[in-house]
């Protein structure tokens, strides 16, 4: 027995709608093998069968139908669910609150830091506000400032000149 050709032979031979002429010119002998022509006949067959009878009248209410059947099959589906999986948006909302809360502390933190440094510049100010020499207007003035901690004093020169001989 030989093998069916592939299904893929109606692409083929067909298009949309095949024209008439070229349908005469596909049953000319010598064309198509017999099982071909065979099934060629019967896909005709079918299509003028289908193409004349005429589509079955719709009721005016069959999309309102449709929709109701659509809604009945989802509220069947939806109470069938048990409750746990019904809160789907708990677990987003756990998370969402973790980092939240991480982002909380972290930025509590990151402003405690800020204000102890501060703290401590202050506590630092304050005491070199009572170092003699130093007048509590000129710590105000930043140029001042800047120049006092570029230059160096004698007494560090001579320290630094005795700890090298």
């Amino acid at each position: 027995m030989t093998p069916e050709p592939p299904e893929d032979w109606i692409d083929d031979v067909s298009g949309p709608r095949p024209d008439p002429e070229a349908v005469r010119q596909l049953r000319r002998p010598g064309r198509l093998t017999d099982p071909e022509r065979r099934r060629l006949e019967t896909e005709l067959a079918l299509n003028e069968l289908l193409d004349s009878r005429r589509p079955p009248p719709l009721s005016s209410n069959f999309t309102a139908r449709v929709l109701a059947e659509v809604a009945r099959e989802s509220r069947t589906e939806r109470s069938a669910e048990p409750w746990w999986r019904r809160l789907r948006w708990v677990p987003r909302l756990v998370a969402f609150a973790a980092v939240a809360i991480v982002g909380v502390v972290v930025w509590n933190s990151g402003n405690a830091t800020h204000r102890a440094r501060l703290a401590q510049g202050a506590m630092e100010l304050g005491t070199a506000a009572t170092v003699p020499g130093i007048e509590a207007a000129t710590l105000a003035d930043f140029e001042v400032i800047r120049h006092i901690a570029a230059s160096p004093k004698p007494e560090d020169d001579a320290l630094i000149l005795a700890l090298a001989e």
